[in-house]
């Protein structure tokens, strides 16, 4: 959301800047004494808690989180369903258009009579010259 968008919702729910950081804060998943804290309000321990919670069931704010979220969710909604999309097209993929398995046989069976196919005659020639010493 733009900050320009983040400020007509403010006033549209009547919203402070500091209950708009606090709800932004709810949604982006803190606790709500951190978020309290990180919004600029004071308060320490079950003050704080119990602060937080209050500004949490404050209608306008608990609205806004609930705008919050639906906007988050339908964005994370749109990139779930691309992400659906590219591992269905990753399954149904063709491997042999990206590569190929081929087996064939190794020099020995390619080989006269099994034996070691020489890619030039000359090392066949003094292999076999070698091995008949």
């Amino acid at each position: 959301m733009t900050p320009e968008i983040a400020l007509l919702d403010i006033d549209f729910y009547g919203i402070s800047d500091q209950q708009a950081k606090f709800a932004q804060l709810i949604v982006d998943g803190k606790s709500r004494v951190d978020a309290y804290r990180e919004a600029g309000y004071s308060g320490e321990g079950a003050t704080a808690y119990s602060n937080a919670s209050r500004m949490l069931r404050n209608a306008r704010v608990s609205r806004y989180v609930h705008h919050l979220r639906n906007e988050r969710q339908k964005r994370y909604a749109a990139e779930l369903d691309d992400v659906i999309g590219q591992l269905t097209a990753i399954i149904n993929a063709d491997p042999n258009e990206l590569s190929q398995y081929r087996r064939i046989n190794c020099r020995y069976c390619w080989g006269f009579g099994h034996q070691y196919q020489w890619r030039d005659m000359q090392r066949n020639c003094a292999f076999s010259v070698r091995t008949t010493r």
